[in-house]
Parts: C-alpha cells; structure tokens; sequence
C-alpha cells in the first residue's frame, strides 16, 4: 500500500476577473526522476464570510516550462504519523513565467464562495500523476484559480500517494 501525504495552505485569488492566480503546485523532487505521485483529493472552500462570488480551480500540467518558477515551499504531511517524509515537493503562489499550461486541465472545479468543491479518485486508474523530474513537464501539476473580480480567500488541500 502506497503511503499518503497532505499539503494544505491559503491563498488568495486575484481580485481581477477572470485573471488566473496559481495558488500552488504538487511536484516529484528534481533528485528523484522514477517518482510517481498520485493525487487522490483535492477540496477547496473559503473560510470568509459567505458571497456571492463565483470560483473556479483548475489543476493543470505545463506545456512547456519556459521559466516557470516555484513559489514558497510547502513541506507535505504524512497522513500516517510513522511514515518516511514525502519525495514529493509542494509550493505555494508559484510564477507561470514564460512556461505554458496545456489547454486541457487535469480537472475543473466551479463553485460558490458558499459553498465548497471536492474531487476524489475513487478507484485507483481516476488519480492524476506526476512523473520523472520537476525539471520536465510530466513531474509538475499546478492548482490555478479564477474568481469573479474580488480577491477570494482558498483554503486547499491535496492529498497523494507515493
């Protein structure tokens, strides 16, 4: 059984409609090109007071990474206290740069700063992978955001196997 690992932060949109805003990415660590992680969740919400401003996550994988850059780094948590530490490496408000996303996202969320959006694999062939090293395109997955012209609090939290 694969181990599984958390990396949760807040971060908010841009108060710009319909201007994108990586909140974070989930990448395999640059020393480690045979890494396979798989996410397996994703929610997102707002802890901020209820309104009527309409959200929209992506998850996306590069087209090309051009000079895409990392943000802050965000240490993975193994869910299961006595588990090694994750080969996995997350980071918060990464910089698109001159790298490109692929025009089809992994997955889509819309939803209401009501309310709250969750993806989940529930069999093992629906997880969304990263593979080889961060420097290549396949080892990075990037969690975009879009709000409707407020600046939006959103909390996330992936969860992924390795």
């Amino acid at each position: 059984m694969p181990f599984m690992y958390a990396a949760s932060s807040q971060q908010n949109t841009n108060a710009s409609a319909n201007t994108d805003t990586l909140l974070a990415d989930l990448k395999t660590a640059s020393a480690n090109a045979g890494l396979r992680a798989y996410l397996q969740k994703l929610q997102v919400g707002s802890y901020a007071t209820p309104a009527d401003n309409a959200l929209r996550i992506r998850l996306q994988r590069l087209a090309t990474l051009g000079t895409y850059a990392s943000g802050t780094a965000l240490t993975p948590v193994p869910l299961v206290p006595d588990a090694p530490a994750a080969a996995s490496l997350s980071s918060t408000l990464p910089a698109l740069g001159t790298g490109t996303f692929n025009a089809v996202p992994l997955l889509q969320l819309a939803f209401n700063q009501r309310g709250t959006g969750l993806w989940a694999a529930f069999t093992p062939d629906e997880a969304i992978g990263v593979s080889g090293s961060n420097g290549a395109v396949n080892g990075i997955m990037v969690l975009n955001s879009q709000s409707t012209g407020t600046s939006v609090p959103v909390n996330y939290k992936m969860i992924f196997s390795e």
